[in-house]
């Protein structure tokens, strides 16, 4: 039968219509900003009850469904929520995932593949199937683009093309994040279109360009507040007490200050400890060392004699501070090892290392060991004590430290890596001075491997 060139084109046309999404209403897409940071990191958006309320309005199947976990009996909407805050990630963006991938909350019957492949993570790897583990794995997958975007292919302020042959150029890290975990940007169509049919405002372009790449080891503290705050891994763990800043060998001038909805992005943390190494006094006169986040008292005065500990060392604390430190074994007159955190001089040349899982760590330069440690808690040993210790790999510098090479490069170094600081006007924007760069030749500077740039 023939069929008509009008016919032909009909068919071409609701064909066409048919594979080509059409978001009615939508606002326009903005392929280099998905969702504000602040949004991201947002973790309080839902309770457990809103969820599964919500869950429930949409018809989901998953409402319905309850698991047997490691936990117990839970329902979807139980591991959606605990995820979400193990990982400090919105809810929403598990729900909004989950839709996008299987369409898994508008369907009120979901196959085996859906269930099996929830979040569209990992397809394929059976370790990763099922819907605990799909949440759980993907949930701790967006965290790790988030709080390490520097391992990943997809970086804010860096342009890239997507699976689908587009270029984008991702403005913040919540961005970057959603496309190392769909590559495309008709799956981030689809992610603006169901977060803002449901959710609403994806955030500003203010809040995305408050919340930038700030290294792990930065000193931190919210305009207008006292509080000093250490960050790692995008968690900010504040500092009780100046004893332990000062122990530590930080300066007031690193300190960088930060708006309050920067802070707010990070997670709150437990707080900082006296290092490995330090030797504290209860109010009642016990003296510990701390090792391994733990307490060790002194069985007896020649315990502590025998070590090379000097009583100028101890740090008085109250109460409140010692209880955060679990209590571990005491040290008896037959220890001889030394705890993590020790500083030992060779009896042989008088060269400092670092006591770290029972090796010794040579300090290169003194240019480190004046950035990491003071002279003060160096410890006399004897040869045979010395030469008891295996010797481990260098003890460099330590994450937040700036140095400057011979080029004249400035570097941040995180986590072990130098990261070239892209201009001065980066380097202003982080609120970095250059009163605390160090000056280093660059055969130190390369112990540290090279890192991506910090634009």
């Amino acid at each position: 039968m023939r069929i008509s060139r009008k016919i032909k084109l009909l068919v071409i046309l609701v064909i066409g219509f048919m594979v080509v999404p059409v978001f009615v209403g939508a606002s326009p897409f903005e392929a280099s900003f998905l969702l504000s940071d602040s949004e991201y990191r947002n973790p309080g958006s839902m309770s457990r009850d809103d969820i599964q309320n919500f869950l429930l309005s949409k018809g989901s199947e998953l409402a319905h469904i309850t698991l047997e976990t490691s936990g117990g009996q839970k329902k979807a909407a139980d591991i959606i929520y605990e995820e979400a805050q193990e990982h400090s990630i919105n809810p929403r963006l598990i729900i909004i995932t989950a839709q996008k991938e299987q369409g898994a909350i508008t369907d009120e019957s979901l196959s085996d593949r859906q269930k099996d492949w929830l979040m569209g993570y990992g397809v394929g790897d059976d370790e990763l199937k099922g819907i605990e583990n799909q949440i759980k794995y993907s949930t701790y997958q967006f965290q790790g683009y988030f709080d390490r975007p520097q391992y990943y292919r997809y970086q804010a302020g860096r342009t890239t093309t997507t699976s689908d042959g587009h270029q984008v150029t991702p403005q913040n890290k919540a961005t970057a994040g959603l496309y190392n975990y769909t590559p495309s940007v008709s799956g981030a169509e689809k992610f603006q279109y169901y977060w803002e049919k449901w959710f609403g405002s994806r955030g500003s372009y203010d809040q995305a360009a408050d919340v930038i790449d700030r290294p792990s080891g930065s000193l931190i503290r919210a305009a207008g507040t006292q509080g000093v705050y250490l960050l790692r891994d995008n968690e900010r763990f504040p500092f009780w007490s100046r004893g332990i800043f000062d122990e530590m060998g930080y300066k007031m001038s690193e300190v960088v200050e930060i708006s309050k909805s920067e802070m707010n992005s990070y997670k709150a943390t437990s707080p900082m400890l006296y290092p490995n190494g330090t030797l504290i006094r209860s109010p009642q006169g016990t003296v510990y060392v701390v090792d391994d986040f733990g307490k060790r008292g002194f069985r007896t005065r020649k315990s502590f004699d025998q070590l090379g500990f000097r009583m100028s060392n101890v740090y008085g604390i109250n109460w409140g501070e010692v209880n955060l430190y679990r209590e571990n074994a005491a040290i008896e007159e037959s220890t001889t090892s030394h705890v993590n955190g020790t500083l030992i001089k060779s009896p042989h040349n008088g060269s400092i290392y670092l006591v770290w899982n029972g090796k010794k760590k040579p300090i290169p330069d003194i240019r480190v060991f004046d950035r990491n440690f003071h002279w003060k808690n160096v410890i006399d040993v004897s040869k045979a004590q010395f030469d008891a210790y295996p010797v481990a790999g260098m003890e460099l510098f330590r994450d937040g430290t700036l140095i400057k090479d011979e080029s004249q490069t400035i570097f941040v170094i995180e986590y072990g890596r130098r990261r070239p600081v892209g201009s001065m006007e980066v380097f202003k924007k982080y609120g970095y001075k250059m009163e605390n760069v160090i000056a280093v030749p660059s055969w130190l500077a390369g112990l540290h491997p090279y890192g991506s740039m910090l634009n």
